[in-house]
């Protein structure tokens, strides 16, 4: 064993005192100390008592000179082992002559050693603080001995002063056990205060790990999102050294790895393979319980042996992935170490699986939804490119026809060619419509600073024609000056003539249409109002969705499509604004549209 070593194992500094900077509050009371000695000193000389002051005023000062010396290793952080030990041992030799000097065994200098027996109970190991109280005992002796030796036995007599030797031995060892223990006692309690603090912290640090990856998943949708946010999660965890999550496939017959981290490209690239020949994940799906393997490289049912040796991978546990019962995958944690997860730490990582089954679960259903949409808009595109044509070619010739191009035709053939070109007229409508939802998307969207107090004109202009032949007047309120908004021009003159093309439409002859622009801080509110036919409540929860047309619409406008309001819902919410609808049944309705000022602002 070195030196340093044995000094460690004998006089094991408890902590408090364990570095000279620590010790500074003794050094502090030790200038009070000597303070308090030279005016022992001062009594002594002007009293003209029996003892004599020299002694006394030596120990003073040589209390002062090591206290100095024991201050320039505090400032100079000069590496001291036992530190507290010399500081303790030198403060007894001090009292020592000090009692030696002002009266022996019934000097008042004897009264202080027991505080250093505290000290060294309270502030070193057990076995250091009994050798330092021996020490101390030893002093005593001593100075009992040179009593008896100079004679120096007060009037109580020899028996007294043995008694009182005894009496001061027994309290040295006394204070000493009984701080040792206090002491032991109240180390144990730091240490589960310093445990318990440790779990609670842990136990933040994942219910904060676990908010964060609610917030993460629930942020974006899609599948690989999802999966980064859980392998992120779990591998910035405690004691987790690499996190792989493998999915089933949908017929549940293979499972293959979708997202990892803390493992090589080539593992993470594994392809799919039978779930029957994975008997840990397996048995995990099966059981849907956890299985821990202590020893990846001492498991037979561990497949990628070579792969754990290469990459330290040592314990690992499966857990499975169960969303409303049904199994969705494992989420597969190792250590490079051997490592028995806790009670807390399985209880961790199953909750993070159980709201990550749910979220994968969700993608996976959101990923097919988006399928399915991507492939319903383009055969949507596809269908009515193709029909639009064509349709448009038979109503060029219904109107040769109409036009008596064609011949002379009777009335009862007039009559049946012109609701053919009126149905024609309402098929490629609805074609132009369905082109125009699925085209009206923030991808397509040309974003520009548009004026609009100038679009506006041009929506009352092009509807004027309309409005004017029902007697309806139309009254604009825009605040003055430019009032320029970022967007798309084409798309928000579709929103405003569509609404007020409506209002106009399903408001009786002589009646009115408001148009009004609030401009805020960061947003336009454009409101449009009418003193029409209304809208009743039940139609109004369904006036934006594609196809749906309100009761009291139909029995006035038999053409429209239904496709109207929710090309401008889909418009607006592109522009990051909203739309809604307030109506009363034969009190009229307005529709209000706000819309952010600047694009960039809004989306950042």
């Amino acid at each position: 064993m070195s030196p340093k070593g044995t000094l460690n194992s004998i006089w094991g500094d408890a902590g408090v005192f364990s570095n000279p900077e620590s010790t500074r509050p003794l050094i502090i009371l030790r200038f009070y100390a000597v303070v308090a000695l030279l005016l022992t000193s001062a009594v002594l000389y002007f009293a003209k008592l029996d003892i004599s002051y020299i002694p006394v005023l030596i120990i003073a000062l040589s209390v002062l000179l090591y206290n100095f010396l024991f201050l320039f290793i505090i400032q100079k952080k000069i590496e001291f082992h036992g530190f507290l030990v010399l500081q303790v041992t030198t403060d007894w030799m001090a009292l020592f002559f000090v009692a030696l000097y002002t009266g022996g065994i019934v000097s008042p200098a004897i009264y202080v050693f027991p505080v250093y027996s505290a000290i060294a109970g309270f502030l070193l190991s057990s076995r250091a603080s009994l050798i330092l109280t021996g020490f101390g005992s030893f002093l005593i002796l001593v100075i009992f001995a040179n009593d008896v030796s100079t004679g120096h036995i007060s009037s109580k007599g020899l028996i007294y002063h043995i008694g009182a030797s005894l009496i001061y031995i027994t309290v040295l060892f006394m204070i000493t056990l009984l701080s040792i223990w206090i002491s032991d006692f109240m180390r144990k309690k730091i240490v589960t205060i310093d445990v318990l603090k440790n779990k609670i912290a842990i136990d933040n640090e994942r219910l904060r790990k676990s908010h964060e990856l609610s917030i993460n998943m629930n942020a974006d949708l899609s599948l690989d999102h999802t999966l980064k946010a859980i392998t992120k999660t779990i591998s910035e965890s405690p004691r987790i050294t690499a996190c792989v999550i493998r999915l089933l496939t949908e017929d549940g017959e293979n499972i293959e790895i979708k997202d990892t981290s803390g493992v090589s490209e080539e593992h993470a690239a594994r392809g799919s393979v039978k779930l029957a020949d994975c008997p840990i994940d397996l048995e995990a799906i099966k059981t849907k319980k956890p299985v821990y393997i202590p020893n990846v490289l001492l498991c037979d049912r561990f497949t990628y042996k070579e792969d754990a040796r290469a990459e330290g991978l040592v314990s690992m546990i499966s857990i499975p992935l169960i969303s409303r019962d049904n199994p969705v995958g494992v989420i597969r944690c190792y250590t490079n170490y051997e490592h028995v997860f806790s009670e807390n730490d399985l209880k961790f990582l199953n909750t993070v699986a159980t709201s990550s089954a749910l979220s994968v679960a969700n993608s996976q259903q959101f990923q097919k939804l988006e399928k399915l949409n991507n492939t319903r808009s383009a055969f949507l595109r596809l269908a009515t490119h193709e029909l639009r044509a064509p349709m448009a070619a038979v109503q060029s010739i219904l109107r040769l026809v109409l036009d008596g191009f064609a011949g002379k035709t009777t009335k009862k053939q007039r009559e049946l060619f012109e609701r053919a070109n009126k149905r024609i007229d309402r098929l490629l409508q609805l074609v132009s419509e369905l082109l125009e939802l699925e085209g009206f998307s923030e991808k397509n969207m040309e974003f520009e600073m548009v004026n609009l107090h100038e679009l506006l004109s041009e929506v009352v202009a092009d509807i004027a024609p309309k409005s004017d032949a029902k007697g309806i007047k139309m009254r604009v309120h825009i605040p003055r000056g430019d009032i320029q908004i970022e967007c798309d021009h084409d798309a928000i003159y579709r929103v405003i003539e569509n609404l007020i093309d409506n209002a106009v439409k399903y408001t009786i002859s002589n009646g009115v249409v408001m148009v009004i622009v609030d401009e805020q801080k960061d947003k336009i509110s454009i409101e449009i109002i009418d003193n029409g036919i209304g809208i009743s409540e039940d139609d109004q929860k369904n006036l934006f969705k594609e196809f749906f047309r309100s009761k009291n619409a139909r029995k006035i406008e038999v053409n429209g499509t239904g496709l109207g309001l929710s090309i401008c819902k889909k418009i607006v919410e592109s522009h990051k604004g909203t739309i809604c609808v307030s109506s009363k049944l034969g009190g009229g309705t307005r529709f209000k549209v706000e819309l952010p000022i600047n694009q960039g602002k809004q989306q950042g």
